[in-house]
C-alpha cells in the first residue's frame, strides 16, 4: 500500500443495430478502480471551526494524460474549478473534461452528484461514500475536486495523481485531502459567496499562516483500490469482487458507433439502456440473459425509433444482480 499527501503536489510523490461480441475483453489497458471518500472533517480535526450541514459537494474531474490539466497549485482556476469552488457543481468543469476527450488528452469524465459528507452531519443529500470508476493506460492521470460546503471558494481533491508506475497499476493509494483557497473570493466565513477579488489569485493551499477559517489539517482521505488486474494482451481481466462491472465506452466521443463492456459475476438477467441528460430513456440496448464474464455490445448512436440521435452527452445504465451503475458519454455527428 502507498500513501501519500496532496500537501504540496501528489502527483509528484436501443433499437438500431446491435451487434454481440464474443465474451472478451478487447482492450486490454482497460481497468477498474473503487474510490473511497472518507470525510473526518469534524469538531475534533477542527474545533471551532466547524459549520452547520458540513459537507464535501459533487465530485467532478476526470482520467486524463500528462497533456493536459484542470487545476494546480499556483494556477488560476478555471471556470469549471470556480464554478465547483464557489457553488458545489460540477458542470463546466465535466465540459472543459469532455473538451479535453474530443481533443485527444482524456478520456473519461467521471462526477458524482451528491454529498460526501462526515460522520456529525446528517443531511438528504448525502450519497454513498465508495463509488467506481475506469482507467486506461493511455490516460493514468486523475483529478478531482469538490468545494467544502458552505465555503466561499475553498475546496479538496487531487491533481494529476498517476495510478500507474513503471508500467504497472497501483494496487491501493491512500491521498490525505487538505484544503485549497480557490483565489476568486475574500470572504471568511462558511458562507456561500462574499466579494470577488479582482483580479483573482492563484489557487493556494490553506495553511495556518493563510489565516483562512477552515484550518489546514486534513479532512479526510480518497483511497483508490484495484479491482481489476489485467492478465495480458486480449485476455480478460480478473475481477477482484463480485460486484457488476460497467466499463467506460470506447471510442469516447462516439462518431459512428462505441462498444460497451460490462462483466458479471455470473449468470444475470441483465438490461442496459441509454438516457438523455433530462433523464428519459432514449433507447435500450438490451435486455435478458447474459453470462458471466465480461460482455460486449455495440451501439451505433440511434434512439429506439432507429433514428440517429443528436449531438450531446447521454448516460448508458446497467442493471442486474439488484445492482445499478451508470456512466456517461459524448455523441458526436
Amino acid at each position: 500500500m502507498l500513501i501519500c499527501s496532496t500537501s504540496r503536489g501528489v502527483s509528484s510523490c436501443f433499437v438500431g443495430m446491435l451487434v454481440l461480441v464474443a465474451s472478451c475483453l478487447s482492450h486490454a489497458g482497460v481497468v477498474t478502480y473503487r474510490l473511497e471518500v472518507d470525510n473526518t472533517w469534524s469538531t475534533t480535526t477542527h474545533p471551532g471551526l466547524f459549520p452547520d450541514a458540513a459537507h464535501f459537494s459533487w465530485l467532478g474531474g476526470g482520467t486524463h494524460n500528462a497533456q493536459v490539466n484542470f487545476w494546480s497549485e499556483g494556477q488560476l482556476a478555471s471556470p469549471g474549478i470556480v464554478e465547483m469552488a464557489e457553488s458545489g457543481r460540477v458542470d463546466l468543469l465535466e465540459n472543459e473534461v469532455d473538451a479535453a476527450i474530443v481533443s485527444g488528452t482524456a478520456w473519461s469524465s467521471p462526477a458524482w452528484r451528491w454529498w460526501f459528507c462526515p460522520g456529525e452531519t446528517s443531511n438528504g443529500s448525502c450519497g454513498v461514500t465508495t463509488v467506481e470508476f475506469d482507467m486506461d493506460s493511455r490516460f493514468p492521470l486523475i483529478t478531482l475536486a469538490t468545494m467544502l460546503g458552505p465555503s466561499p471558494d475553498w475546496f479538496v481533491g487531487v491533481d494529476g495523481l498517476s495510478l500507474r508506475t513503471n508500467g504497472q497499476w497501483l494496487s491501493s493509494l491512500i491521498v490525505d485531502l487538505f484544503p485549497y483557497d480557490g483565489g476568486t473570493r475574500s470572504a471568511n466565513s462558511w458562507n456561500l459567496g462574499g466579494p470577488l477579488n479582482n483580479p483573482p489569485e492563484p489557487i493556494s493551499l490553506i495553511t495556518q499562516e493563510t489565516g483562512q477559517l477552515v484550518g489546514p489539517a486534513s479532512l479526510g482521505t480518497m483511497t483508490f483500490t484495484l479491482l481489476t488486474v489485467p492478465s495480458g494482451v486480449g485476455s480478460e481481466p480478473d475481477r477482484l469482487d463480485a460486484s457488476i462491472g460497467l466499463h467506460q465506452n470506447w471510442p469516447n466521443p462516439v462518431r459512428g458507433g462505441t462498444n460497451i463492456v460490462f462483466r458479471l459475476p455470473r449468470d444475470s438477467a441483465v438490461e442496459l439502456s441509454i438516457y438523455n441528460v433530462q433523464g428519459r430513456q432514449v433507447a435500450q440496448l438490451f435486455e435478458g440473459l447474459r453470462s458471466a464474464g465480461a460482455n460486449q455490445l455495440w451501439w451505433d448512436g440511434r434512439n429506439a425509433a432507429g433514428d440517429r440521435l443528436a449531438e450531446g452527452i447521454y448516460f448508458y445504465r446497467l442493471q442486474a444482480n439488484g445492482q445499478a451503475e451508470t456512466k456517461k458519454l459524448l455523441l458526436l455527428r
